[in-house]
């Protein structure tokens, strides 16, 4: 079994129950270090995140996946960082995509795009337009609801776990990118928790450019958030993608033929990463 397998065993069954978790968690911010360093770049954690700061000073944070989104950028691409959290994509992407490249970073949570600001000052990057918005299919404003455990998993519905909530401002993608001169997108990593279809509903001229889409697909979220998870495969089947489920266990990725029956494998609070291309 693989040190991803472990301890995602260890931390999603074995710390399941709620007290063990708990104290799982407080064991973690203990341990969190200030920064990471990866081959692209350092990487300043949130102190306050025993998920994804946890899992990445453990190193067993999304390693098969961080590499498959190495394999897809390049220099001079343009690439779309959305639900940059505290930038680990963004970071890969502005020292892949060199002078010659942008990364525009899209992350509406103050502290998170607070550590992601520090982020792109610490490496000198000049390459990340950073903004501080929700990307939906509405300019205007509405209401993040905050994560209590999981400083990732903040999200326009209000889950069971809320611990607080935040006005952010929000931006249509196409729009946004028009105001920017922004006239190619080759690469899109998304992960707004549910927010996908709204998201997708803003960039439809985006989409017509056939980026490379990594995302993460989760049914119940999508669900809770008024969405129809299903028919949000279908359109991107009808841009022509070809989706391809990635498998942090086995590090290899396999191509959905019936998104019906995929979907219907991911139970309760499972989901999937997604490579669309």
């Amino acid at each position: 079994m693989s040190l991803t397998n472990i301890a995602m065993f260890v931390y999603t069954v074995i710390l399941k129950p709620k007290p063990l978790r708990w104290m799982a968690d407080n064991l973690l911010l203990l341990l969190i270090p200030k920064q990471v360093r990866l081959k692209e770049g350092v990487v300043n954690l949130h102190p306050k995140d025993p998920v994804i700061s946890g899992a990445l000073a453990l190193g067993v944070y999304e390693t098969y996946q961080l590499d498959l989104f190495r394999s897809l950028v390049h220099k001079g691409m343009t690439v779309l960082d959305i639900g940059a959290n505290v930038g680990l994509y963004s970071v890969i992407a502005a020292h892949l995509v060199g002078e010659g490249g942008v990364v525009a970073s899209f992350e509406p949570e103050t502290q998170n795009f607070e550590i992601l600001k520090k982020n792109i000052s610490d490496n000198g990057f000049k390459n990340i337009q950073p903004a501080q918005v929700a990307v939906a299919d509405t300019e205007g404003e509405l209401t993040l609801f905050l994560s209590k455990g999981n400083k990732g998993k903040h999200s326009l519905y209000k889950p069971s776990d809320t611990e607080g909530e935040q006005v952010v401002k929000t931006i249509v993608l196409d729009e946004w990118l028009e105001q920017h001169n922004i006239g190619k997108v080759d690469v899109i990593k998304i992960d707004i928790q549910g927010a996908e279809p709204r998201a997708f509903a803003g960039m439809q001229k985006t989409l017509s450019m056939k980026p490379a889409l990594l995302m993460e697909y989760d049914p119940k979220s999508i669900r809770e958030s008024g969405h129809d998870p299903i028919k949000m495969l279908e359109m991107l089947l009808r841009y022509g993608y070809v989706l391809y489920s990635v498998d942090e266990g086995t590090k290899n990725k396999e191509k959905i033929d019936d998104i019906r029956s995929f979907t219907n494998t991911l139970h309760g609070e499972q989901y999937a990463n997604l490579l669309c291309v």
